[in-house]
């Protein structure tokens, strides 16, 4: 076992180090990432399009002024995030357990829906209603994150990455740009051709149903190429011909083909219910050959205390917490903020010019996601500096921004146009390395998992932010308020988050490297502990105990050099760790896997009794990793040098007498 590295994270050993050529990197899957980019603009453009016109749709739908608005505002944005924390643990179960696809063409039908009806509705309570709903049934961020982690190996990870802040970037540019230029439309001279007429009083009466039904098609057009153009990355899912729906309609089917199958008459052929002419594991019997079926892959399920228990996923979704927060304050009080008037020191725009704004912060942020594979390079892969000097920047730039209120209104708003650009930076590439790092830190078979749980914490703060903030910004702007109690508290307390975070990475480690040594000592999900009495050893839980096949190790073997520390490992693969000295760790994994088999086959075939653990005896642990009451299961004394000696041979029976 390595020893812990220091905080600033590991320097994995490189090829040139030890004079060996740099591995090949691996060209991306274009067709896949072509199809998940356009899935993956449907979330940043759903979630931004709001933003430009908020405050005007709910003074439009409460009859109260855009500064009153503020009050109700925060409401509107926080209940899309609470139905993610609802569900997002739950979307990651079914992405690992059943498939990518199905949660991906699940929250894309939804949204296309939710989208539809928020334009077409005059309540405010149905659009809390249309918002929440739209929330829980959206898996598409979490998802399409497993999926990248899926498709990408260690040589192209930072570009497969980077991908998602691209299109956040992508979809920020566009999603404030159809809010802000489409909403009421009857009232844009530009628009007239399509507003006026008799379709003026309707457009009055539904104002945002223009830029709803817009995003609407787009989900559509995601959701077809959902279907059509993503393959299913997840090879260890369910498939559906095995759920228990599936089996029944198997058997259903099987009957009702019956009455036409031939009868059974010497050499005639019988057709067998749920069995597949030609399949190399039918018997005669029509039952499935065991030897011919391939052993299923071990599942877990990944439960929030068990991925707490992991130090560097904790970390990491602390600092995803963090950064969520601050990213969520700003993006509620910006428009707010935007619209308010300059004697209340606001900057006394319109949602043209916010669009403007919000379309004018996605440009550095595309650019900047296109050289984060270069950047991370030139931080030589220390990533926790990486993450500091990007929040530092971010947070800089978050506490600079107010400032520009109080300049002329062009001035002011160039001022507060650059000063957000560089921010937008620092947050792309806080949120790439936070993904990235996930997918790394994830055990094996729970990436979704890990994922889910990770964005329903962070779904969790933004959820709470937006019913905290927007009255705090409405109090704010009341007269008699000294600084920094003014317009600019809100703005101080967007930067507390990350200014939090960037003073915990330098106590924090983000690698798994840290977390190897206690992984294999803590009370895991799984862990089996095989021992002699006299020392112990604790397996990953990973390794079935007694597993008949090893087709994991086997595929592990196969599987090419590349894939042997970050995305492979989700599946069957056991290094995780893509910091570790990954020729040591494959070395001394296979030897456990194959001394562990052996030992199990011994210990069945062995003339003698083995004893199992029974619930009256407790076996000899380290004091680190207690058995848990699921763990408790063929724990065999076997010793670590050799077999069990066999018993003495019988004394030869006497001649019976005559």
């Amino acid at each position: 076992m390595q020893a812990q590295r220091g905080a600033s994270g590991p320097a994995p050993a490189t090829a040139e180090a030890e004079g060996e050529p740099p591995p090949a990197v691996t060209p991306l899957p274009m067709k896949q990432m072509a199809a998940l980019t356009v899935v993956l603009l449907t979330e940043s453009i759903g979630g931004t399009m709001l933003l430009p016109f908020v405050p005007r749709l709910i003074a439009d739908l409460l009859s109260i002024t855009v500064e009153e608005a503020g009050y109700y505002s925060g409401i509107l944005v926080g209940l899309f995030m609470l139905g993610q924390v609802v569900s997002s643990k739950l979307w990651g179960f079914v992405s690992d357990r059943y498939g990518r696809k199905l949660p991906l063409a699940t929250g894309l039908l939804a949204g296309a829906v939710a989208m539809f009806f928020f334009g077409y509705t005059r309540s405010f309570v149905a659009c809390c209603v249309l918002r929440f709903l739209h929330g829980i049934f959206n898996g598409n961020v979490l998802v399409a994150k497993t999926m990248i982690a899926d498709i990408t190996d260690r040589t192209n990870q930072a570009k497969g990455f980077a991908l998602l802040s691209i299109t956040f970037g992508v979809g920020s540019l566009f999603g404030p740009f159809i809010g802000g230029f489409l909403y009421n439309p009857s009232s844009k001279t530009y628009l007239a051709w399509l507003a006026g007429g008799s379709l003026r009083d309707f457009f009055d009466t539904y104002p945002a149903f223009l830029p709803s039904l817009v995003i609407c098609l787009y989900t559509l057009v995601s959701l077809a190429a959902c279907v059509v153009v993503l393959k299913e990355s997840n090879t260890h899912r369910i498939r559906f011909r095995d759920t228990l729906l599936g089996r029944t309609l198997q058997q259903w089917r099987g009957r009702l083909a019956a009455p036409s199958s031939p009868a059974h008459r010497g050499g005639d052929v019988v057709i067998v219910p749920g069995v597949e002419l030609g399949s190399p594991k039918a018997t005669a019997d029509g039952a499935p050959d065991a030897a011919a079926t391939p052993a299923a892959a071990p599942r877990y399920t990944l439960t929030y205390m068990g991925a707490m228990r992991i130090v560097a996923l904790r970390n990491i979704t602390m600092f995803y917490m963090l950064l969520s927060a601050s990213d969520m304050t700003f993006a509620e009080i910006l428009p707010l903020w935007g619209n308010a008037q300059r004697r209340y020191s606001g900057m006394g725009l319109t949602e043209n010019t916010v669009a403007v704004l919000l379309l004018s912060y996605s440009i550095p942020s595309v650019i900047a996601n296109l050289y984060f594979h270069h950047v991370c390079v030139c931080f030589d892969n220390r990533y926790i500096v990486f993450l500091r000097s990007a929040l530092a920047v971010y947070t800089a730039c978050t506490l600079a921004i107010p400032l520009g209120s109080q300049m002329r209104l062009t001035a002011g708003y160039l001022y507060v146009m650059l000063l957000g650009m560089g921010r937008q930076i620092g947050l792309s590439w806080g949120y790439s390395l936070i993904h990235m790092l996930t997918a790394t830190t994830a055990p094996v078979g729970c990436v979704g998992a890990a994922y889910g749980i990770s964005q329903s914490m962070a779904a969790a703060t933004r959820c709470v932010v937006p019913f905290v903030v927007a009255p705090l910004f409405a109090w704010s702007l009341r007269e008699g308020h000294v600084f920094p109690f003014n317009y600019y508290l809100v703005f101080l307390v967007s930067a507390v988050p990350t200014a939090t975070a960037v003073c915990m990475s330098f106590y924090f480690d983000i690698t798994r490297s840290e977390d190897s040594a206690e992984s294999e000592d803590s009370a895991g999900e799984a862990d089996v502990v095989v021992h002699d009495g006299a020392k112990a050893t604790v397996l990953p839980s990973h390794r079935p105990p007694c597993s008949g096949a090893d087709g994991g190790e086997r595929e592990r073997v196969d599987r090419d050099s590349a894939y042997a520390s970050l995305v492979a490992s989700f599946c069957s693969n056991p290094l995780h760790d893509a910091y570790v000295d990954v020729s040591e760790m494959e070395r001394e994994n296979t030897l456990l896997a194959r001394e562990r088999q052996h030992r199990c086959a011994a210990a069945v075939a062995a003339p003698v009794a083995i004893a199992t653990v029974s619930a009256p005896r407790t076996p000899v642990v380290s004091p680190r990793a207690p058995l848990m009451a699921e763990q408790r299961r063929c724990v065999v004394a076997v010793d670590e040098e050799e077999l069990l000696p066999p018993l003495p041979p019988l004394p030869p029976l006497a001649p019976p007498p005559r």
